[in-house]
Parts: structure tokens; sequence; C-alpha cells
């Protein structure tokens, strides 16, 4: 008879498993969790939005017997100033609308989804979320029914010229930065 096989298991089988993570499991999805914020939020930016590029629009485009106009904020840094933008951000993509609206229109569909299912307690979160929308849903409007998004916000310094935006590229940038920031601490 051959002798018993050694033992290689120097710890039971039952404390192989992995030991309970330290942090907290995630909350449930928050679902519809503090709409009327997140609607009130959206509503408001897309009303900004849109209402100051119609205002661009008509003070700053021009017409044909008079040149577009140039609004002067901040002499040497900030001025407003008429601008169409076939492109996504930076002009990236310059000419392709419809691609740019089916990926604002998909976007904003998974951006829709990420609200859904945010804890109910991650209140910034969905504020910056629904900036995101407001932005992606008013320039994918723009592209939509203009085939261009108004652009009118221009900063620069002496041969710097920061690419020129509206509020709803504002909008996305500082909802992506809160959630950006939100992941950074641990809270997304």
């Amino acid at each position: 008879m051959p002798p018993p096989a050694p033992n290689t298991l120097s710890t039971p089988p039952e404390e192989l498993v992995a030991p309970e993570s330290a942090s907290e499991p995630r909350p449930e999805p928050g679902k519809l969790a503090h709409w009327q914020m997140s609607l009130g939020l959206f509503v408001g930016w897309f009303a900004i939005d849109h209402a100051t590029k119609f205002w661009a629009e008509k003070r700053l485009a021009g017409s044909l017997t008079t040149p577009p106009d140039v609004i002067t904020i901040i002499p040497g840094f900030f001025d407003l100033v008429y601008a169409r933008n076939t492109g996504a951000a930076f002009s990236i993509g310059e000419g392709r609308v419809g691609a740019l609206a089916v990926i604002s229109l998909l976007a904003s569909i998974g951006f829709t989804w990420f609200w859904y299912t945010l804890p109910a307690n991650e209140r910034w979160g969905r504020a910056a979320t629904a900036l995101i929308l407001s932005g992606a849903v008013g320039n994918l409007i723009d592209r939509a029914f203009r085939g261009f998004v108004v652009d009118f916000i221009h900063v620069f310094w002496r041969d710097y010229h920061y690419p020129i935006f509206n509020i709803a590229d504002s909008c996305i940038c500082v909802g992506a930065g809160i959630l950006i920031w939100r992941a950074w601490k641990g809270k997304l």
C-alpha cells in the first residue's frame, strides 16, 4: 500500500476564499432619486445655452449687408464672436455633422443610464450628469436642426487662441470635471 499523499494545502479550503472588501459595497441604484433637481439643472442650462446661441446668431453673425460683430468683454483676453462649428470639440471631425449627431445621441442615452444607476445619495454625480446631458442635447439639437453648432465665446492670450465654444460645451466640461473629481475621491 502506497503512503498517503502529502497535504499540499497548508490552509484549509474555507480560508482560501477572498476576504470581504474593506470598502463598503456599492449602494443600490438611485433610479429616479433627485430627479427634480436634475431636471431643473438640465432644463435651466439647456434654455440658457439655446437663448445665448439665438442671441449670438441675431447679434453677432452679421448679414449680407453687415459684417459679423465682435463684442470685446476683456480687451486682449475675452471676446464674443460668432462661429459655426461643423465638428466636435476643438473642431475635431469637421464636416461630419451626421456622425457627430449619432455619437451625441448615443452618449446622451449612455449618460441617462449612468444617471439612473448612480446611488441615490450621489447628488453631485447626478448634478454633473445633468450638466453633461444639457450640453450634449443642446449641441445635438444644433447639429440636427442647423447642421452646425453655434459657438461664440472666444478666450485668447496674445497669439494663443483657445477654440471658440458655447455654454453647452462649458456644461459638458464642468460636469465631466465634477465626475472625475468624484471618481478620484472614490464616491462614484
